[in-house]
Parts: C-alpha cells; structure tokens; sequence
C-alpha cells in the first residue's frame, strides 16, 4: 500500500517484499471447487466489505489509487471447534443471536455481552469514521493527519475517552466485557 501511494503521489518506488506472499498479511488465496477457482482476501474484508467504501483499510487504498475488482459478500463463515461445527452469519444480528443461544454456555449472557461490546464500540467506530484508519499515527504526526476531523471532534467530544482504545490492544476492552467462553473463542479468532 505505501509504495503504491508514494507510486501514485510521484515518487520513484522499489518495494521489497518479505512476507512469502506478496501483499504481506493482505494478500489473498485461491482454491478450486466445483470446476471454478474462488480468491479469497485475508483482512478485514469479511465484516467491512470491498464492494463498496467502506473503513476497510485495502478499499481504501482501492479508493485511493482508482483501482477496481470484482467481489462477491460472504454470506457466513464456517468454523471447526472443539464442540463440533457450527456457521457464523453475517449481516444478520438475529441469525447471530440464534447461533449465540444454540452454542454459547449462557446464550442471553453471550447476546447480553456480545450487546455490550458493540454498544462500547460505536464511539470508536465514530471516531474512525471521521479520521480514516490510514491517518492514524502515534506520534506528534497525528495531529497534521488528523486535523480534518476537528468538525466531528467538536461536536462529539466522547471521541477522546476512546483515544486509548484507537491505539490499544481491542483484547483489554473485551476483557473488561466477555466471560462467556463460546463469544470470548470466537471473537479470538476474529
């Protein structure tokens, strides 16, 4: 992604890669089914999408560089745990819960929690709305890559008690929420 913006942006560009794929952890795999071969994006793609903007850090360098390509939505995930197998839905918060009151130790303690994570998220999820996860620094850049949120920081001032969490591991603030082990698991492996 860098060396393709600093590509567009006029500089002359070497990448080297050392991941074994190319893209580093966003690269994609392929695999053959029924006579059809099927790519697959290893990201944030599952949940924020690439088929239209969206707070997918690769669709937006997408937007950036005015580069196009077929997707197709997940419909659900397939996960192999150590009580059997079982479908995560995606898109639907009632199918989620259903699976969250078949799988979970205590499925209205899950969907009570798995709420209230959400609920202690949507700040957060403000706040990257209104400064992209690509301006995001640690260090006094942040203030030059950020200014363009200072509208949405002036009318929603909750955004800087959720600084910390920007910049911190989400695993704390799960901690502080999740007990049930089925949510804990799975949100894990997100």
């Amino acid at each position: 992604a860098c060396a393709s913006l600093s590509a567009k942006y006029g500089s002359k560009v070497l990448c080297l890669e050392s991941h074994i794929k190319v893209g580093g952890s966003a690269h994609t795999f392929s695999r053959m089914h029924d006579g059809g071969k099927y790519s697959f994006e290893v990201g944030p793609s599952i949940f924020e999408g690439l088929d239209r903007p969206s707070l997918n850090p690769l669709r937006m360098i997408f937007d950036i560089l005015e580069e196009t390509m077929p997707v197709k939505t997940y419909k659900g995930l397939g996960y192999w745990t150590p009580s059997g197998y079982w479908r995560f839905p995606i898109g639907s918060r009632e199918g989620f819960e259903q699976l969250l009151m078949e799988q979970a130790e205590d499925g209205p303690k899950a969907i009570k929690e798995w709420n209230a994570l959400r609920d202690r998220l949507k700040t957060l999820g403000g706040s990257t709305t209104a400064v992209a996860l690509l301006n995001l620094r640690q260090d006094l850049g942040f203030l030059s890559t950020t200014a363009g949120a200072l509208p949405f920081v002036a009318t929603h001032p909750d955004v800087f008690a959720d600084l910390p969490l920007t910049f911190d591991d989400l695993s704390k603030t799960v901690d502080e929420i999740v007990t049930v082990p089925f949510l804990r698991n799975f949100i894990d492996t997100m």
